[in-house]
């Protein structure tokens, strides 16, 4: 073979596997391809691809909530925020811990680092607190156990409610929000939670005179301890009779000022002390604010408080009916505030503006 003949056939060697060569001698082909990647990527993005105005991003953070009346802001610190701090320092992925106390009030708030596992870290934050419980002071009837939630932006409810009603105090319209609407919310479809808040709630007032406490040498534990005792519901065993069993519980639970005064808290001299022999008793109304309560305005204007609403899902749709008043029964019903569709609308038409 002569070299002119081996430079002529060098060619198509050189030239197989040239994508360029080939685009270029088969344009169509690359066109459709190319066509086909567009179609596909707008069929993905306006069908399959899920669509926020936000998107989500878990929350690291956890939170222990403790409640315990009657203590003041230094001593829910001395007693429930620091020993809960320093048993959750030993938690892995922790990135801090702070805490916040307030009257008969503590939140300690754990943040991990993103990307921890959070129902694992929630669930390690549960089983260490069953640990800390034991250092956790015992007050009696006072005593709330502390639990443990995922602080999530999502947890805000999808909508809320405004209680108002003629003829109602603040006593009664709170009692009804809790005896009768929050179960008639409950059965709603897709409502996860229903919680009322606000309003006013009766409290029962003891007054303990210092001099005539002092005169039966007591003091204020001691009275303390013995309501404690007193105002308790337990299983007392049970009754049996032929094929039937009958559990019995003992409730000394207070109901009535006059039940709470007739308690006996010591016995001296062989003589019976009572409550009423060293205090006065009074039903009030709590004028205690609590944990969540609306701007001012609001509260003015609704007695009976406001109803928080929680979808089983972000984009849960709540549809509510008014709630119908009892007949021959003063006007009530309950008005929308806040509503999370609502907002998401505005938002999303008034984004061209802000763009």
């Amino acid at each position: 073979m002569s070299p002119d003949d081996r430079t002529a056939a060098a060619p198509p060697d050189r030239d197989r596997g040239n994508i360029s060569r080939w685009s270029i001698e088969h344009p169509y082909i690359v066109i459709a391809f190319y066509l086909g990647v567009a179609l596909l990527s707008v069929l993905v993005i306006f069908f399959q691809m899920p669509r926020r105005m936000m998107p989500y991003v878990e929350s690291p953070m956890v939170a222990v909530i403790s409640m315990m009346p009657g203590l003041s802001a230094e001593e829910m610190e001395i007693y429930f925020s620091k020993p809960i701090e320093e048993r959750m320092v030993d938690l892995k992925n922790v990135h801090f811990v702070r805490s916040t106390s307030q009257e008969g009030f503590s939140i300690v708030t754990i943040e991990f680092w993103y990307g921890t596992d959070m129902k694992k870290a929630l669930f390690d934050v549960q089983s260490l607190m069953n640990v800390v419980q034991a250092d956790l002071p015992m007050t009696g009837a006072n005593l709330k156990p502390s639990w443990v939630l995922a602080i999530d932006p999502l947890n805000i409810p999808v909508l809320s409610l405004a209680v108002t009603g003629d003829g109602y105090d603040g006593v009664q319209l709170r009692t009804l929000v809790e005896n009768e609407v929050v179960n008639r919310l409950k059965v709603v479809k897709d409502v996860y939670s229903v919680v009322p808040f606000g309003g006013q709630k009766l409290q029962m007032q003891v007054v303990v005179d210092r001099e005539r406490l002092a005169a039966y040498r007591m003091n204020l534990p001691d009275v303390k301890n013995m309501l404690d005792m007193q105002n308790v519901s337990r299983p007392a065993g049970t009754l049996t009779y032929q094929d039937r069993e009958v559990l019995v519980r003992s409730d000394f639970r207070a109901r009535a000022p006059e039940e709470v005064a007739a308690y006996p808290i010591a016995s001296i001299e062989g003589r019976t002390v009572y409550l009423r022999d060293v205090a006065e008793l009074d039903a009030t109304v709590l004028v205690k604010p609590e944990l969540r309560k609306p701007c001012s305005a609001l509260r003015a204007a609704t007695p009976g408080g406001t109803l928080p609403l929680h979808g089983r899902s972000p984009s849960s749709r709540i549809r509510l009916r008014r709630l119908s008043p009892d007949p021959g029964g003063p006007g009530r019903g309950p008005r929308a505030y806040f509503d999370r569709a609502d907002h998401r609308r505005e938002a999303v038409r008034a984004a061209p503006d802000g763009v």
